[in-house]
């Protein structure tokens, strides 16, 4: 990525997100680089593999959107800005800064590229029990994908087993096609708990898969000729 400040200065940037990994048995991070904003990496932590990505993912948009604040910008693919479905991701979120872990060692700069696999590989993943407004049961899992190439662009891997098929969610750049993934998931999480299931941990506790997303659970932005009813035929 391209920095530009507000009076136009330009400065080569870098955005890394590394493959979460668990550091004990309720606890996990990922380390994330922001080269140019932030010195070196840092941990996001989390309660879980997946609640430390999704937390890592939001927390790049908070730090960037604090960026465009000042009246800079941010450039990417060719000098092109941050289109609007990924502004809409620069939101500020101040309570993740408490899921900041003290900085660590910068490291080896290519380390996050070794979490690119291939899409079949997971990043990160919860089992879950989807429950009916009729009280049945279903077993289930949701699960992000390993961002891998596909065609000139990247493919995440999004599943909710239990509620529908994996769905392999593109666009131009890893990153871009893992924030696109977890916009995909919270509008899955929305359409489940507006039909009236709940989504419940292994043990049987709610599970706080709608906290961990925040913003990301929301219902789609429809084009104005499309009734949202229409979220409800096969």
């Amino acid at each position: 990525m391209v920095l530009v400040d507000r009076a136009g200065h330009r400065s080569t940037g870098r955005i890394a997100i590394g493959a979460p990994v668990r550091d004990g048995e309720d606890r996990a991070r990922c380390e994330v680089w922001l080269d140019g904003i932030a010195d070196g990496a840092f941990d996001v932590v989390g309660a879980a593999p997946l609640h430390a990505l999704i937390a890592a993912v939001r927390l790049v948009g908070a730090r960037l959107h604090a960026h465009l604040a000042t009246g800079g910008d941010v450039l990417v693919l060719d000098d092109a800005p941050f289109d609007t479905t990924v502004r809409d991701w620069l939101a500020p979120a101040p309570e993740l800064e408490a899921l900041v872990r003290a900085a660590v060692p910068a490291g080896d700069p290519a380390a996050p590229h070794d979490a690119i696999g291939t899409a079949s590989e997971s990043l990160a993943e919860e089992p879950i029990v989807l429950v009916s407004p009729a009280g049945a049961r279903v077993a289930g899992r949701i699960a992000l994908g390993r961002p891998a190439p596909w065609h000139e662009a990247w493919q995440v891997a999004v599943v909710f087993d239990g509620w529908s098929r994996a769905s392999p969610i593109i666009n131009e750049t890893p990153l871009f096609a893992l924030h696109l993934a977890l916009r995909f998931l919270g509008f899955t999480v929305f359409d489940v708990l507006r039909r009236g299931w709940q989504i419940l941990d292994a043990a049987g506790a709610p599970h706080p898969i709608a906290a961990w997303l925040g913003p990301y659970v929301a219902m789609p932005v429809l084009p104005t000729d499309t009734d949202a009813d229409a979220l409800d035929e096969p």
